[in-house]
């Protein structure tokens, strides 16, 4: 069934995220524990932007369904009493209802995603700078022989996992 489908597709991203946020990090650190340390750093930064992103667009998102649910209803209430508002020739006024409903709709709706389409670019650029850290410390580690190139490259593909884990779990909750 249907829920059950919900049920299985949440816990395997509740499961899956933290393994590859937490495997990253982990896979780094064995690595170099000083590689690991930037990702250690932004994992804070990017929560505090999750929060205040999600801050100030759910509350948009909760609007957005109850201007939905007012529109359905003008939607079912013109299709229903089609032969009432024609005998009272009430077609203009209700399509400007109907017309003002989704006005509203529209203008909460794309407040919210562009709120929402900072997130994603936002947490990219965090981990950009995290890969920059790495970058920096692994190119003096390795200008000193004490560590070797494809140990930053792997560090660097960490990173992607390390994001790809954040970004999931930060669209289940």
């Amino acid at each position: 069934t249907q829920v059950q489908t919900v049920v299985e597709m949440f816990l395997k991203f509740l499961i899956l995220c933290p393994l590859y946020l937490i495997g990253g990090i982990y896979l780094t650190w064995m690595l170099s524990p000083a590689l690991a340390v930037p990702f250690i750093g932004v994992i804070p930064l990017m929560a505090v932007a999750a929060v205040v992103i999600y801050k100030f667009a759910t509350p948009l998102y909760d609007k957005m369904q109850k201007q939905l649910d007012k529109l359905n209803l003008l939607f079912r209430e013109g299709v229903t009493g089609v032969r009432v508002i024609r005998a009272f020739a009430k077609e203009n006024k209700d399509f400007k209802k109907y017309e003002d409903a989704n006005r509203d709709y529209t203008k909460t709706s794309i407040t919210a995603g562009t709120i929402m389409s900072v997130f994603v670019p936002l947490v990219t650029m965090i981990i950009n700078i995290a890969t920059l850290g790495i970058v920096w410390i692994g190119g003096s580690a390795a200008a000193k022989s004490g560590i070797e190139v494809g140990s930053i490259i792997a560090a660097i593909s960490y990173g992607v996992q390390i994001l790809m884990g954040f970004t999931l779990l930060t669209n289940v909750i």
